[in-house]
């Protein structure tokens, strides 16, 4: 046994060392081989199948022989592994002064540090198991508190995303280990050797960094924490590593490149596309491509991105809107602001200031035009807030926020019931879109006086059914036939006037109804130029019927919970 191989195992908790006792020269084989071919001690774990996160937290980071204390001339070791049909020789290899002073390349956040002199970078796992991750647990949390998070959380999760080249290296240390195993097989005799599964770089590294991130920060690993640490990791000395793919028919993977201010781009190189074609490559592929044995690394990964994120938060209610020229979200066509404000900016710019968001989403339980008000208990709302600061609010501070709404927006919009609400929750108000009924309220002028006995007759009725087209108003929508219902309709004269016979009729009037959801009230008035059958006008008989004013009275659904009513 190599003296690293002996190092190696003597690292090794016992219960570990155990379980590589049960094929004590097979086993002995692999880790000769990985360390032979400069793989970390982290690495020679995981493609024994070792996912034990305490064992890869207790392992040194020492990569090659000159990590060990002994003679110059162990800084230089040749292994010669004859394997049949290719006879591969893996060749030798110094950790020359480049890979004892390698630097990793600059990243948007301070520099990752390896374990260990020198820094000889693996080649398996290009240096990511070998970081110091309590420096960059340490920055994290830094990170972190450099933020306005309102300190409540004691959870987090963590989101990682590793260089799509792991898989073709990943693949070339599984192909030479079968290669290898297959090898000692025919000579011996021995039934096919079955080379163990190697463990995910990514799995590797997400248990490393979550125990020094929950050692730095007190916080408590939890995969359905709604605060997420951000980790991308790049190693851009190997990031095309894949294009030797292209060379190869049968694995079947093709990119394209264009360049960008002078920078190349590969689009159809994702990390799903190159591990489904490595995993159709052969050793012999590998091997002619040079992929076997692995080329040396002498650059540290980086990060790329080093962030947290918080999962969305919903905030709903109900507003009413008091004044008419204001729009239910920013009215905005070819540029051109068409409403000066909105009910969304309203009320959500208080929202996203106390929750600490710069992006959200607004949905309400449908919406008036611009020109109509909503009264009564208001319209059922919500925002889906991105990424708050602010998690977490008391029915008091939310009764005060409510109270900063509504007091800053007197005589436009006042909202009630603000609470946060689950995701789930909101889908009471997505799946009513359909079955929820609506009131409404709005003054009529007919084109001449109408009886009232006509009016009398027709408020007797109920469920009018109607068949509406797509609005002349509305372009945008596609051009459908909905049917929707008239529930109950109501007539209060405002003017009357002497109608053909001398005798008085109603020329204004309130119109009261109740209708389904969806349906077009002012079309349902006018017609609409004959897209709305029956409208008002036909049921009374008249040329036309004209809509003076339109108000919503009710949005019928008993959602979100009546809460700090004032």
């Amino acid at each position: 046994m190599t003296t690293l191989a002996a190092l190696f195992k003597s690292s090794l908790p016992s219960e570990t060392l155990s379980s590589l006792q049960k094929a004590p020269a097979i086993n002995d084989q692999i880790i000769t081989l990985l360390l032979d071919n400069k793989c970390c001690f982290r690495c020679v774990l995981r493609f024994l199948g070792d996912r034990q996160s305490k064992t890869h937290q207790i392992m040194p980071m020492h990569t090659l022989p000159a990590t060990v204390n002994d003679s110059n001339a162990a800084l230089t070791r040749r292994t010669a592994i004859a394997m049949e049909g290719i006879g591969a020789v893996f060749t030798a290899h110094t950790c020359t002064d480049t890979e004892k002073d390698a630097q990793p390349v600059e990243t948007m956040t301070s520099p990752l540090r390896v374990q260990g002199i020198p820094k000889c970078v693996c080649p398996a796992c290009l240096g990511l198991l070998q970081i110091d991750y309590s420096s960059l647990a340490t920055q994290a949390y830094q990170k972190y508190l450099n933020k306005p998070y309102i300190r409540n959380e004691m959870t987090f999760s963590v989101s990682n995303r590793m260089p799509p080249q792991l898989s073709i290296r990943q693949r070339s240390i599984s192909l030479m280990m079968e290669k290898m195993l297959a090898s000692i097989s025919s000579t011996t005799s021995d039934e096919k050797i079955d080379i163990p599964t190697p463990i995910e770089v990514k799995e590797i590294f997400k248990s490393l960094i979550c125990a020094s991130f929950s050692q730095e920060s007190g916080m408590v690993y939890d995969v359905e924490s709604k605060l997420s640490l951000q980790l991308h990791l790049e190693h851009p000395a190997t990031a095309t590593d894949f294009m030797f793919l292209t060379k190869i028919p049968h694995a079947k993977f093709n990119v394209k490149t264009t360049k960008r201010k002078g920078v190349m781009i590969y689009a159809g190189a994702s990390i799903e596309k190159i591990a489904k074609a490595v995993a159709l490559a052969k050793y012999e592929d590998f091997y002619a491509h040079e992929q076997i044995p692995l080329s040396a690394v002498d650059q540290l990964p980086s990060i790329s991105n080093l962030d947290f994120n918080h999962s969305q938060i919903y905030i709903a209610g109900r507003y009413c809107k008091l004044q008419r020229g204001i729009s239910n979200s920013p009215w905005i066509i070819g540029g051109k602001r068409l409403t000066e404000h909105s009910v969304e900016e309203l009320v959500g710019s208080h929202i996203d200031l106390f929750f600490g968001v710069s992006e959200h989403k607004f949905s309400s339980a449908g919406r008036e035009d611009g020109d109509v008000l909503m009264l009564g208990t208001g319209r059922p709302f919500y925002y889906e807030l991105i990424n708050p600061y602010r998690c977490v609010a008391t029915e008091s501070e939310l009764a005060t926020l409510q109270r900063k709404i509504n007091d800053s927006n007197k005589d436009m919009v006042s909202v009630r019931d603000v609470q946060i609400v689950t995701r789930e929750s909101t889908s009471i108000m997505k799946d009513s879109a359909s079955s929820k009924s609506k009131s409404y309220s709005c003054v009529v002028e007919f084109s001449k006086p109408v009886s009232m006995f006509i009016l009398d007759e027709i408020a007797k009725r109920t469920d009018i059914a109607v068949a509406q087209k797509n609005p002349t108003r509305v372009p945008r929508r596609a051009d459908l036939l909905r049917h929707k219902m008239i529930e109950t309709i109501e007539f209060v004269p405002i003017e009357m006037s002497l109608m053909e016979d001398d005798s008085e009729g109603v020329k204004t009037v309130r119109v009261n109804m109740k209708t389904s959801a969806g349906t077009y009230v002012k079309e349902f008035v006018h017609g609409d130029n004959g897209r709305t059958e029956p409208c008002l006008a036909s049921l009374v008989g008249v040329e036309s019927a004209k809509v003076i004013e339109l108000d919503v009275l009710e949005i019928h659904l008993s959602w979100p919970p009546a809460k700090h009513r004032e």
